[in-house]
């Protein structure tokens, strides 16, 4: 949505490389914050950066910047949940989460980029497909690994209110971007 209006560099290729590795270090240090947990299966601000990043610059840096934390975290820096690393966190009952990470940034990212709708609805979309596929993924994964009872009431009691809540405030951001860049227009057509 916005990664032709963000210019860090002149060159295009330097601009891009710089985006990526702002997004990616922003999910490095905000990613391994951990809301609460009532489960196995921690809520934090992953997910919820995970999808807003491509968003907001597309699915290819996007998806970059969400395979780099990856690789980041695989390779032991502590950048996933509660400061956590190690590539054996993509063998555990969070890992489905972790793999899904990236395939939900490059939908989300996607869906964005789409000229289909007006940016907001856009938006809309891409955060619910996001966090869909980040969800379905991660626990298909979780439920092989760890067996529940009642997994659908589960979903519904844990992760529906937070995964609305996220999709709320990644609205709120890009709105609030939305209208900045609007005033940004205005301000520059005046002037």
């Amino acid at each position: 949505m916005f990664q032709d209006k963000i210019n860090l560099f002149s060159g295009r290729w330097l601009n891009s490389a710089a985006i990526v590795v702002l997004a990616s270090t922003i999910l490095c240090l905000l990613g391994p914050i951990k809301l609460f947990s009532e489960s196995e299966i921690p809520l934090t601000l992953q997910s919820l950066l995970v999808v807003i990043i491509p968003v907001l610059i597309g699915w290819r840096m996007g998806g970059i910047a969400v395979l780099t934390y990856l690789v980041a975290g695989a390779i032991g820096l502590p950048v996933f949940v509660e400061y956590s690393s190690g590539f054996d966190k993509f063998l555990g009952t969070t890992g489905g989460f972790l793999i899904a990470f990236l395939a939900g940034a490059i939908v989300a990212g996607f869906v964005a980029e789409s000229e289909k709708f007006s940016a907001i609805i856009r938006a809309l979309i891409a955060l619910l497909a996001g966090h869909f596929i980040i969800l379905f993924l991660g626990l298909t994964w979780f439920w092989r690994l760890v067996p529940e009872d009642d997994k659908l009431g589960r979903i519904i009691h844990f992760f529906g209110p937070a995964t609305l809540l996220k999709i709320a405030l990644s609205l709120l951001i890009i709105q609030i971007i939305l209208r900045l860049k609007q005033r940004s227009t205005k301000s520059n057509s005046l002037g």
